[in-house]
């Protein structure tokens, strides 16, 4: 499926206020992946899906065919999904 996100427009949507990081990212990415779902965010998503639910929608897609962590990458050029095997 194919949505198309601006990057200027997803930037304009940020809400600096409501940036809430769960602590450094490298603390964060030092965790086990199946804790990342509810700590590692992309703050853009809080902008972009609202206006792409599509993009969302893929995103719980991922997370319905297993992924143990999905998200959209920068301003939504593309979602990624990471499996263990």
């Amino acid at each position: 499926q194919e949505a198309h996100s601006s990057t200027p427009l997803a930037y304009k949507g940020l809400n600096f206020q409501g940036i809430s990081q769960s602590g450094p990212l490298r603390d964060l990415l030092a965790q086990p992946i199946e804790e990342w779902r509810d700590q590692v965010r992309n703050d853009l998503e809080d902008s972009v899906f609202p206006r792409l639910p599509e993009l969302q929608n893929f995103k719980q897609h991922l997370y319905d065919e297993g992924a143990v962590y999905a998200a959209m990458t920068g301003s939504g050029s593309a979602m990624l999904g990471i499996w263990k095997v």
